[in-house]
């Protein structure tokens, strides 16, 4: 199964469940990255992902409530285009329980969105 989150970023911030995050039902491997770029933008916004590193096996844990993300542990390499309608992709190889976006970005200008894929494995 397949498990995919897109949100929309006009500032820096960071993404969480139901802003852009994942949760696996047991753990997500090789997550693609894909920026679009909805309004022409400026000030270099960084994207990485937040991992969740939680312990699925434990049945007490909720996992849209754990609190062990690792904020900014994955970097993604992606440089959002500053074309309005342009797109960038990357593809990370790995196992995670949980993914979140995360931009750094100095001095906001335009909008883009950030969606993450990933091959949800039991």
């Amino acid at each position: 199964m397949y498990v995919s989150a897109e949100s929309t970023w006009t500032q820096a911030g960071a993404g969480g469940p139901g802003n852009g995050a994942i949760i696996a039902s047991a753990s997500l491997m090789n997550v693609t990255v894909i920026v679009k770029t909805l309004t022409t933008v400026s000030g270099v916004p960084v994207v990485s992902l937040d991992a969740l590193m939680g312990d699925n096996q434990n049945v007490n844990l909720n996992p849209n409530t754990d609190t062990s993300w690792a904020a900014g542990a994955i970097t993604t390499g992606l440089t959002v285009p500053t074309v309005a309608g342009t797109a960038a992709s990357a593809t990370i190889v790995g196992v995670w329980r949980g993914l979140a976006p995360r931009v750094t970005w100095g001095t906001p200008g335009g909008s883009f969105t950030v969606q993450i894929a990933a091959r949800d494995i039991n």
